[in-house]
């Protein structure tokens, strides 16, 4: 590659974005090169550890080894990424996605695209398109309405791309049907990381693994031109450049607590669990922000994507508690699936920010916590004892004794009578706590991303607080905002968050080629 002279890039890092790259953890700024580690190397890595932690200095032109010249540079390989740098290497140019960590960094296989061919000419399944719109705009209250209708009319066709590039390097996938009798379909591929790392160096792409993305570059313009990249190990940083444009896919900010608390403030992240690391290295720390913050970025909307998939499930027939031992609200908005951040939003509101499920030894409850058992036993506070009364349950975790036993008279009156005039919960299956002993169990919500950043435009491009487009500058994925409202749209359809990855991926990386 040519060398290019330093004195014609400014470079962004100033005081202030550098205290906020310490925060978003944006060190993991690891060692650049072409291959993955051998498993071994990347399974000793522990997660979250020091290297998704340590600070971002400022890089001084002096610090830059080398520069390597692009047309696109994509910062993130995950399905966003891989689908950036993929479908802008088709466009012919030079094309490299650099990731921090020493594979892939994302969650889930499954990619619910809607109005596949597939679909229509095999199942006779075929959405409605303004249909689907009118659904997400309804489902997540907020949203670009042009992002939300890009993304509708274009993640047929990328779908129908993405499983021709798993034929065409030799890639397995299936359409599946998750729910019996339900017509909800997604794509399950066998290794959809790989089916697009394989792809883009099909295409002459290259993809840099251990290579964090440390600030950005401009030119005089303030077009954005490349990106710096630091090796943890040696302290080499590498510039990238990139002629026609650089596309931000770093994933959301769910591994990163200081983002959390400012930019989703209604969210304690203590008492949350990330029920999956992305991988053995971390992750999902909110690197967009750091990187964006010295272009002074209009920011938008974040979203949090909180579940309930493990620990006792907040249904309406089990007795919970918050952290004084108060009765927990389980009416039939609060446990119903499809409003998940209702639930997560009122337990944050709650003392403890957490829910307890409180069983007794009767027959047909759980005694005690095992694999088997409708209790995690690998939430921190799980106790696989009985306690033989409501004081020492009250003692060993911190609840009111005297609100406590309120909380349990006045279930069991409820389950007595089989009518709830507080919450109207449906106590068909309700049983009364009069058996000890008693069994608790932590029911925190599991975190499961936290999407959000610059705000974009329906060409993907990334916005100033003038809703002017940054030139240069695209995003996609979780790790921008405009298709997120405030509340993750669980419900909506099997696999919307990866097919909206995957298509924003792609039609960043078009745009990205193209230059505009």
């Amino acid at each position: 590659m040519r060398k290019r002279a330093m004195d014609r890039r400014t470079f962004l890092m100033g005081a202030g974005a550098a205290t906020l790259a310490a925060g978003a953890g944006l060190a993991s700024c690891a060692p650049g090169v072409e291959k993955q580690p051998d498993a071994e190397a990347a399974d000793g890595a522990e997660g979250g550890g020091s290297q998704n932690r340590a600070d971002v200095a400022k890089v001084d032109p002096s610090e830059i080894s080398r520069t390597e010249e692009y047309d696109v540079v994509v910062c993130g390989a995950g399905s966003a990424g891989l689908n950036a740098a993929a479908a802008a290497s088709e466009e012919g140019v030079r094309v490299v996605c650099l990731e921090k960590c020493s594979s892939s960094c994302a969650g889930g296989w499954n990619y619910g695209f809607k109005n596949t061919r597939h679909l229509i000419e095999e199942e006779g399944l075929e959405d409605d398109e303004l249909e689907l719109i009118k659904k997400i705009m309804t489902a997540n209250q907020g949203g670009d309405p042009d992002v939300i209708q890009t993304f509708v009319k274009a993640q047929s066709s990328v779908g129908d791309w993405m499983m021709e590039v798993a034929r065409e390097t030799g890639h397995d996938y299936e359409v599946q049907f998750p729910v019996p009798g339900l017509k909800e379909a997604i794509v399950h591929f066998d290794d959809c990381y790989g089916v697009m790392t394989d792809y883009v160096k099909s295409k002459g792409g290259d993809v840099v693994y251990k290579a964090a993305a440390c600030q950005l570059v401009t030119d005089d313009s303030g077009r954005v031109t490349g990106v710096i990249a630091r090796n943890a190990d040696t302290g080499e940083c590498v510039q990238y450049n990139a002629v026609r444009g650089v596309v931000l896919a770093t994933g959301g900010f769910g591994g990163n607590p200081d983002l959390i608390r400012r930019e989703a403030p209604w969210c304690d992240p203590d008492a949350l669990k990330d029920v999956q690391p992305n991988t053995v290295e971390g992750g999902e720390n909110g690197d967009v922000f750091a990187l964006c913050e010295p272009l002074d970025p209009l920011i938008g909307v974040s979203c949090e994507q909180v579940h309930f998939v493990g620990g006792y499930y907040p249904t309406e027939d089990i007795f919970f508690v918050d952290g004084l031992g108060q009765r927990f609200p389980n009416n039939s908005v609060m446990c119903n699936n499809a409003y998940p951040n209702v639930r997560v939003r009122v337990m944050m509101d709650r003392p403890g920010h957490c829910a307890w499920a409180i069983t007794d030894s009767k027959e047909g409850w759980t005694e005690f916590i095992d694999e088997s058992s409708p209790i995690r036993a690998d939430y921190e506070g799980n106790k696989a004892i009985g306690y033989d009364t409501l004081d020492e349950v009250a003692a060993e975790f911190g609840f009111d004794p005297d609100i406590l036993k309120a909380s349990v008279d006045e279930w069991n009156a409820v389950v007595s009578d089989g009518v709830d005039p507080k919450y109207g919960t449906d106590l068909a299956t309700a049983l009364p706590l009069d058996t000890p002993p008693y069994h608790v169990a932590a029911a925190p919500g599991e975190t499961m991303a936290f999407m959000g950043g610059p705000r974009i435009d329906s060409s993907f491009r990334v916005l100033s607080k003038s809703y002017a487009p940054i030139s240069g500058l695209f995003a996609a994925g979780n790790s921008c905002s405009g298709y997120w409202g405030p509340d993750y749209m669980i419900g909506v359809w099997f696999g919307d968050n990866k097919a909206w990855a995957a298509t924003s991926g792609y039609l960043a990386g078009k745009q990205a080629a193209l230059g505009e």
